[in-house]
């Protein structure tokens, strides 16, 4: 029966999303992805008109957190093409993602990036 309820949430949810701000799509996001569901945190995610620096940050943690790497990343890149700065709670996500997953190359571009980038 809870899989049906939660079919049926989702559902509702995703045509709700218009009227949703992006604080409370982000903190759907973050429920999904630390109960384990990151598809549905993705579905949100992908949802979201105007992401912002947090709702990428709980996507890149998110998709570490549960061994994606490679998806972290392109969402890192995705969030540097639309001219958000990365904090540092961003850089933890992508070096704990490259980590993770042996991407050493990746990793260390990231810490230069981290490095040499100047800091608000």
């Amino acid at each position: 029966m809870p899989l049906i309820w939660e079919g049926v949430h989702m559902g509702l949810l995703l045509r709700n999303m218009s009227g949703l701000n992006v604080i409370v799509e982000t903190s759907l996001i973050d429920m999904y992805v630390k109960c384990g569901c990151l598809e549905k945190g993705l579905c949100i995610f992908q949802k979201i008109c105007k992401k912002n620096q947090l709702s990428y940050s709980v996507m890149i943690s998110g998709l570490a957190m549960h061994g994606h790497a490679r998806e972290a990343l392109r969402v890192f890149s995705e969030m540097l093409e639309e001219g958000l700065e990365p904090d540092v709670v961003v850089y933890v996500g992508v070096l704990s993602a490259c980590s993770h997953a042996g991407l050493v190359d990746e990793g260390l571009k990231c810490f230069h990036r981290m490095k040499f980038e100047p800091w608000d």
